[in-house]
């Protein structure tokens, strides 16, 4: 049987993809600070118990953050990446790379694998630094590397910092105050994302490295999720049409490369899972 590492498991998708995994009875190993496990650690990465398979998804993340501690954003990114690994080479197994939107302001739409990068924020950069360290050890230690590059993740568990449900909670305060309207993104369920990290799991593990991107292929605006979320109830919306320095106005992900590579496809209704998600 298949044993899997899971850094950052006590995380938004962590959670939910370590339930997937017990369900079909894979020996799991948990790896998150939260538990008391410090991969920043040297000393720490060095005990760890063998695996086959290590899946990556412990990092700081939050993209307004970066801007404010971008020592801490970069310095732990890369290390855990980095640790992750050396953990991997001296173990001879695979790697799950959880990258980002790492596209910046789109040339075309929608956005494919092929499309130039752009660091354009410090999050995103820490996530292609950690993109080339996993590139780096496929090509010098020839450790299997899968990166994903998510677009707009929701889902339940979610922090209320990120848009959906930081507006599921002012809408439950009557109030609803944000800043643009306008911008557009693709959102993907949580759910969508552990289908395929479990597809990429079932499969023989024995590619070289290879990049994929997950979304919807669908965009909508700030706007157009607030209306859904309030549904003609009487909730006060308010915008400050605040633009975000180098905003971008539009993204939406072509995953022409997940469906083919793992038939894989988004199966969440946006609307239908923003109603469950009222509703929990």
């Amino acid at each position: 049987m298949k044993t899997i590492a899971i850094t950052g498991s006590s995380g938004f998708i962590g959670t939910h993809l370590l339930k997937r995994l017990k369900n079909d009875k894979f020996n799991i190993i948990a790896l998150d600070i939260r538990d008391g496990v410090d991969l920043m650690s040297e000393e720490t990465i060095g005990k760890i118990e063998s695996f086959d398979l290590l899946i990556h998804l412990a990092a700081r993340s939050f993209v307004p953050d970066s801007y404010i501690h971008p020592l801490s954003f970069f310095k732990t990114n890369y290390i855990l990446t980095l640790h992750a690994l050396e953990m991997c080479r001296k173990q001879r197994a695979a790697m799950i790379y959880f990258s980002s939107y790492v596209y910046g302001k789109p040339a075309y739409l929608p956005i494919d694998e092929n499309h130039p990068t752009d660091g354009f924020n410090p999050y995103a950069q820490s996530k292609l630094i950690g993109e080339e360290l996993c590139l780096s050890y496929n090509r010098h230690f020839a450790v299997p590397v899968v990166i994903i590059r998510p677009f707009n993740i929701y889902g339940p568990g979610q922090d209320n910092r990120y848009l959906i449900p930081k507006i599921i909670h002012m809408a439950s305060t009557g109030m609803i105050e944000l800043e643009d309207p306008e911008p557009k993104r693709d959102f993907l369920h949580v759910n969508d994302v552990v289908d395929f990290i479990f597809r990429v799991v079932k499969k023989d593990f024995k590619m070289k490295s290879e990049i994929y991107n997950l979304g919807s292929g669908t965009s909508f605006a700030v706007d157009e999720i607030v209306k859904m979320i309030v549904d003609n109830k009487q909730i006060s919306i308010k915008y400050k049409n605040n633009k975000r320095p180098n905003e971008i106005s539009d993204v939406i992900c072509n995953n022409t490369k997940a469906k083919l590579g793992f038939n894989w496809n988004s199966k969440a209704v946006f609307k239908e899972e923003l109603l469950r998600l009222l509703k929990k």
